[in-house]
């Protein structure tokens, strides 16, 4: 009499575990990466702004302004970026934005000085010496 072959049930019960929590794992991936990205483009952006703003308050004035309260351009509190600021001189200033939890809210580091320049660095505080942002098509 031929014995019958018994199955187990873990490589069905694991394949079926691994289909559904395959694409989930793979779209909060995905999900992180487009919420630093968002982040990320936020923090330039009001680099952006920081620098339109100085430059209109430095054609009135005569000189850059010696904080953002000055400049009546304030990041939202809420962000997920923190900016600081310093006046360097009266022709002279650097802003900087650093994601508050690196790898959770942005990668990248970026620094903005009177050139109007955004630079950037990867998981690290960003210098006048770092890669330039590049710039996008909708200016």
């Amino acid at each position: 009499m031929p014995k019958d072959k018994k199955y187990s049930i873990w490589p069905a019960t694991f394949i079926i575990c691994l289909a559904f929590v395959a694409p989930v794992t793979i779209g909060t991936i995905e999900l992180r990466i487009a919420r630093n990205a968002h982040a990320e483009t936020d923090a330039i952006q009001k680099l952006q702004a920081i620098a339109l703003a100085e430059n209109e308050y430095r054609k009135s004035i005569n000189r850059f302004s010696s904080s953002l309260e000055e400049l009546k351009v304030l990041p939202n509190p809420e962000d997920s970026y923190r900016y600081d600021y310093r006046q360097l001189s009266p022709d002279a200033y650097e802003a900087v934005a650093a994601p508050k939890q690196p790898g959770k809210h942005g990668k990248r580091f970026f620094y903005l000085d009177q050139s109007g320049v955004v630079h950037y660095e990867i998981l690290r505080p960003a210098t006048i010496t770092s890669p330039e942002v590049p710039p996008t098509g909708n200016k």
